[in-house]
């Protein structure tokens, strides 16, 4: 949540302002669906100001909610800033983020004075607009059948699983405009090359992912071209990208002594099953007429952007290897710049199909679209718990509001500076605290994340006892055991807690968040 903003209040606001996104939705949606089929050239030009109106009402209603997640950059952001360097806890180099880039657009708001979660909002709607024009743009390029760019437009702008992850505060936004302007830029006829090499030169820094996509951007270019260019000049081209790539990851080990973020290695548990419920999960996120359409589209597109399958289905493999985690839903966006060009050509096609009926189909399907969108808008009224998809960063929201951020503002009251925390979720508490953080699911820890990374969770625990913090946030255990505590893979605590901690305190929040704040019995409270 924003400073001063509760959740009664974001609610309430939710609650009033149901009617005009439901207004908003079905008038600027049929209307603008009429100006880009029947409307003169003029007319056909506003339809875009509609796309975006549609979309800023949805950004409007998630507005207040802000990740977990998004604390630990902002730490990151504030520990620059206080000159200790980028790190979670100062003298402990650990790349526990993502996208060296929205670090760098946070720390550059925080230094100049900016509130960092305002920062990330703001950050993230700018970004978030340019990326449904660049949607826009890229299917105008691709086709001339003005309802179904609309259509597919609407289908994205309209989306609440995408709305509310660009106004996390996380690095989504930042890389689905990186995604959308490669695909823009790549499916131009003619594009000057410096524009490739420049999406190229940030690619690493944006998020690790986006070598994968520019690697594959680059080859199928390479491969249409090839007749017309020698093979050292291929040879030049393959060498500049792969310095380029390079740099990222000599830069992250040459700071963290890792190649890949801490976070890869701390996930890199997850399992195949989860992975394949991953793909289940995503076409529910997106919804299933989504993917029909996007991959008949993009069947249809094979010839001549076949990269942008070859994108999709390289996406699909690597989240079913790393197996996902909780925040699978939010993967799932990292597809949309490439499905959405399947979808504004699966639309066309069924357009043509339909022949004089197709405006009567498009306005069918509009509703339906806006009808799924603004039920999913109205769950979110009622707090429901639920940790994945479009109810995810606003039922985490809420929790973390109500336990993690108050525990962490309890902590800097009553704790000191010196003192260590272990917690399993290290946002809110982390970024409220200022306290030294041992987190047991390994982000910001390289001990934790070998650990996981090894397979070796039963230690998890040993490791903690060693370092015997003064403080532990924890769940309650199994109901079996009486009076229990328990962590995110570190398991019961009982036992060891029982003669060494005493229970100081417990948050529990309209979404089912329950948190229990430990105090190690010879630790005064200031």
């Amino acid at each position: 949540m924003l400073p001063g903003l509760t959740p009664e209040k974001a609610l309430l606001w939710d609650k009033e302002f149901f009617s005009v996104c439901t207004a908003v939705y079905l008038i600027a949606g049929i209307g603008g669906l009429i100006l880009a089929t029947r409307g003169g050239e003029k007319l056909r030009r506003a339809a875009p100001g509609l796309l975006i109106l549609v979309f800023l009402c949805g950004l409007a209603y998630y507005f207040p909610y802000t990740n977990d997640d998004s604390f630990i950059f902002f730490r990151y952001a504030e520990n620059i800033a206080t000159s200790h360097g980028p790190v979670y806890n100062p003298g402990e180099p650990c790349e526990g983020f993502t996208s060296p880039v929205w670090l760098a657009i946070l720390a550059g708001a925080r230094l100049a004075g900016w509130d960092l979660l305002l920062a990330a909002k703001l950050a993230g709607i700018i970004l978030g607009l340019l990326t449904v024009l660049l949607v826009w743009a890229s299917c105008r390029q691709l086709m001339t059948d003005s309802m179904s760019i609309y259509l597919s437009v609407f289908m994205l702008a309209s989306s609440a699983l995408f709305q509310s992850w660009i106004c996390s505060g996380m690095d989504v936004a930042l890389f689905l405009f990186w995604e959308s302007l490669v695909v823009f830029l790549f499916t131009r006829e003619q594009t000057p090359e410096v524009l490739l090499w420049s999406v190229t030169a940030v690619a690493g820094w944006v998020r690790p992912e986006a070598n994968m996509v520019i690697i594959v951007a680059w080859a199928w270019r390479l491969w249409l071209i090839r007749r017309t260019i020698t093979a050292r000049a291929i040879l030049l081209r393959a060498a500049g990208i792969a310095g380029l790539l390079a740099l990222p990851f000599t830069a992250r080990y040459a700071v963290y002594g890792e190649l890949l973020p801490t976070t890869f290695y701390a996930k890199s548990d997850r399992t195949l099953r989860s992975g394949i419920g991953f793909l289940f999960g995503a076409s529910h996120g997106l919804g299933p007429l989504v993917w029909i359409l996007a991959l008949a589209g993009l069947w249809k597109l094979w010839r001549r952007w076949g990269w942008l399958l070859l994108v999709s289905a390289i996406y699909a493999a690597y989240f079913v290897l790393v197996g996902g985690d909780i925040l699978t839903q939010r993967f799932s966006l990292f597809w949309i710049p490439f499905l959405w060009m399947g979808v504004a050509q699966g639309l066309s096609d069924a357009s043509r199909l339909l022949g004089k009926r197709h405006l009567a189909a498009g306005v069918a399907l509009l509703l339906i679209v806006s009808g799924q969108e603004l039920h999913r808008m109205y769950q979110v009224t009622r707090a429901t718990p639920g940790w994945e998809g479009y109810l995810y960063v606003s039922s985490s929201s809420i929790g973390t509001s109500e336990t993690d951020a108050e525990i962490g503002h309890y902590l800097s009251e009553h704790a000191t500076p010196d003192q260590q925390l272990v917690t399993d979720n290290i946002g809110a508490i982390g970024y409220y605290s200022g306290l030294r953080i041992l987190d047991v699911n390994g982000l910001t820890d390289k001990s934790v994340a070998e650990l996981i990374h090894q397979g070796r969770h039963n230690q998890i625990l040993d490791y903690v006892k060693r370092v015997d913090p003064e403080w532990i946030v924890c769940y309650p255990g199994p109901d079996t055991i009486p009076g229990s505590y328990q962590l995110v893979n570190a398991g019961v605590l009982t036992g060891w807690t029982t003669g060494s901690y005493q229970q100081t305190g417990m948050w529990r929040s309209r979404t089912g968040y329950t948190r229990i704040l430990l105090k190690r019995n010879d630790v005064p409270i200031n």
